[in-house]
């Protein structure tokens, strides 16, 4: 985290524009003990997206030449950062229904 916060920093002091940096936190475990919010009052920016810790389904997806199954959690946040950048509107989660 010190170095990233160093990072950040240097890229400002040198004129980078703070609106357009974008910071994707990898392979964020489902249960940490720090939150998304303290890292971004840390790290003094807004996080973009965090991609999920799947090592395994990566590397089997990756040792059989496929891509990643897109209903992982890992899958699903790529389709996320993809319709980020390409400014898509995120879809709206489904609410459990037990009519439809």
């Amino acid at each position: 985290m010190h170095h990233a916060k160093q990072i950040i920093q240097l890229l400002f002091e040198a004129g980078y524009p703070r609106a357009q940096l974008r910071l994707v936190l990898n392979r964020t475990a489902k249960r940490s003990d720090v939150t998304v919010e303290e890292l971004e009052s840390m790290l003094g920016v807004p996080v973009y997206v965090t991609l999920a810790n799947d090592f395994d389904g990566l590397h089997e997806a990756f040792s059989e030449g496929r891509l990643l199954d897109s209903s992982t959690s890992l899958g699903q946040d790529f389709a996320r950062l993809a319709g980020r950048i390409a400014g898509l509107a995120e879809p709206k989660k489904k609410k459990f229904s037990l009519f439809g």
